[in-house]
């Protein structure tokens, strides 16, 4: 019994996982859409290399225009790495449309409002975030957060 509850849980987080997936790349569309639309660049906060799924699995996101993340941005050919609030204020107001998947989960409560405030200045409120949740597993593991 307790093994088909282990194994429930288990697709419950994979369907979980399919719908974070989904959420990525519907949102990324949307934001690359407005960007088009508003003829601003387009930042995007997290590495589109980094996580299990988007390393092994299948890329949910791109670049856009400029991608932003604490380890760099992989391939992107340009990129910004660094602290998220420290760059966000060098930055000018509505300059971007800006998305940011799963990376605000890693974030320091302390800072949270502070970034908030930055991503709305310098998005103009053109902002597109996807969160973890929901989920069963933990998703702070290594292997899963990096890939």
């Amino acid at each position: 019994m307790i093994l088909y509850i282990l194994i429930g849980i288990i697709i419950l987080d994979c369907i979980f996982s399919l719908y974070r997936v989904y959420r990525r790349i519907n949102l990324y569309n949307k934001a690359q859409e407005k960007s088009i639309s508003l003829n601003k660049e387009l930042l995007v906060i997290g590495n589109p290399s980094s996580g299990f799924i988007n390393k092994n699995i299948y890329k949910c996101y791109d670049c856009g225009d400029i991608c932003l993340d604490l380890n760099g941005c992989g391939d992107c050919p340009k990129q910004i790495k660094g602290d998220l609030l420290e760059e966000l204020k060098k930055m000018d107001s509505n300059k971007y449309v800006i998305f940011e998947s799963c990376v605000l989960e890693y974030i320091d409560n302390n800072s949270l409002s502070e970034i908030n405030k930055e991503l709305n200045r310098v998005s103009g409120g053109n902002l597109y975030q996807v969160r973890n949740s929901p989920n069963i597993l933990p998703l702070h593991y290594k292997f899963i957060e990096l890939g």
